[in-house]
Parts: structure tokens; sequence; C-alpha cells
């Protein structure tokens, strides 16, 4: 199956069209850093927010209001501690699964066990990794936050751009890293040398590159079994039907047409990893 809008998948149903920038804020990504959603202040909430202040973590507080959240969002908080009660807007609840759908998270739930049912109507439980059913011992809480910001469940995917192109590197970079963390290669053997050292969750692999082509490197990933299983997608200038069917018949996870905008490159990226991020918790 093929598409002229710029972007498909190979190996599954999913096809996104392609005609459909970060805060300037500090970013506390990796530094501790923990955002408090409430809609009012409780002795919980305050016993938490102690302990998580006494330990050195760095905190910020909304109200469970999209304007208020939105302010804070852009700061990347690496875990999301949300208190529901059964005051919480469902319009709320469900930009908040916009948001960690778009970028995930280790989001913690508190709340009764009623309030808890309702907010799975709205938040896809792929985007929380742990709920706690009041009353809850605040210990348990603050170990859980320090469990995750150690290993956290949306750690940065690691992306790797093979392209001849600096300027089109340099593009794609500039909409990707706010998200992902991104390595740059100008050859196919410079790729194949940075990923001994950092094995990538997605190569993103220019199909008509001098020398060693994408067709080539890709074959030389694939026979190489530390390097086999990571996923790749071709960047191609080539939009004619003859030229898509050359590179789906490789078979990589899917294909990107150069001339898409960043922004919509953007999407379809955050898109495949939310698939397999949904496809790892079957």
């Amino acid at each position: 199956m093929t598409d002229s809008s710029g972007w498909g998948f190979e190996n599954s149903d999913f096809w996104m069209d392609s005609d459909g920038s970060s805060g300037d804020g500090e970013s506390w990504e990796g530094a501790g850093s923990l955002l408090l959603l409430s809609s009012a202040s409780s002795i919980l909430l305050d016993s938490i927010r102690e302990k998580l202040l006494d330990r050195g973590y760095l905190i910020d507080e909304a109200a469970l209001d999209i304007d208020a959240i939105g302010e804070v969002w852009e700061r990347r908080q690496a875990v999301v501690i949300c208190f529901v009660d059964s005051t919480v807007q469902a319009k709320t609840l469900v930009y908040i699964n916009d948001l960690l759908d778009a970028e995930p998270r280790d989001f913690i739930l508190i709340g009764s066990v009623e309030e808890l049912r309702e907010v799975k109507h709205f938040i896809s439980e792929d985007a929380v990794v742990a709920t706690f059913v009041r009353p809850v011992d605040v210990n348990e809480v603050v170990t859980a936050v320090e469990t995750y910001l150690e290993n956290p469940v949306s750690k940065k995917k690691r992306i790797a751009i093979c392209d001849d192109d600096r300027v089109y590197r340099q593009l794609i970079t500039h909409f990707l890293s706010p998200s992902y963390e991104v390595e740059n290669s100008e050859s196919g053997m410079e790729l194949l040398s940075q990923i001994v050292r950092h094995k990538p969750d997605l190569i993103l692999l220019d199909y008509e590159m001098p020398v060693a082509d994408g067709q080539t490197v890709l074959k030389m990933l694939r026979a190489d079994e530390t390097t086999a299983d990571i996923p790749v997608i071709f960047l191609t200038g080539n939009s004619d039907r003859e030229s898509v069917m050359q590179v789906l018949a490789l078979k990589p996870e899917g294909y990107l047409l150069k001339t898409m905008p960043g922004p919509e490159i953007k999407l379809n990226i955050d898109a495949f990893f939310r698939k397999k991020r949904h496809q790892q918790k079957k």
C-alpha cells in the first residue's frame, strides 16, 4: 500500500497525510523535576510536596485547568503527579491525555476508586505509569517518584539521522531535538560507526546518498544481529509511484518525503513511537 501524502508504513495499517517550537522557558527535564496537578490544596498534597522538596526535587504546581497546565507543561517535568477529584472537568482530562500522547511523561494518578475509574474514560492507560487509591501512604508515593526519576519510562527516544545534505539534517534536527535525542551523520559509514557507540531507537535514512545509498546501508544493518532490529524510516525526495514501490520493497518501517514541512515530520515521528508503544503494551 502506498500513498502520495509523504508518509507510509509498509507493514501496518497506519497512514498519515502530510497536508493535514518548544517554549523559551527553562527546561528542568532530567533534573529531578516534578509537576503537581490538583484542583485544591489538601493535607495529602502538602505532605507529598514537603517530602519531595526535602529530597531536593524541583517542583512546579498547577491547578487542574487547561490554561494553568498549558503554562507549565513546556518546562518538561520528568514526572507528573495528578490528584484527581470529582470537580475535574472531562475536557481537562482529554487535554492532559493529548499532551501525554504527544510527549510522554511518567504520569502518576492519585484518587478514590470511583475517581480513578472515571479518569480512565479520558486518559489512556498507556499514559499512566502508576495509580494510588486514597488514602495513600505518602512514603509509597515518594518512593515511586524516586523510582521513575532513576529509571524513567518516558525517557527520550534516540533518533539517528543519516543524510548527506547538511542543511536538511539541521532542519529536521531543529524540529525533533526538543522531544528526542538526535544524532547526525552524513554517510552510511559514519552512521554504522556511530550506532556502535549509541544504539538508536529509530534511524531516519536518506534513500539517495552517494557511495553507499540507503538501500545498501539498510542491507548492512539487517545483516548484523546487533543492528537488525533497529527501525528504519527512509527519507526520499521522489514521490512517484515507481520510486515509492522501490523504497517499500526493502520493507522499512516507512518513508517520509523530504518535501514535507518540518512540523509534519515531527508529528509523523511522534505517531510512529505512539504506535510502537501501544504494540509493546499488548
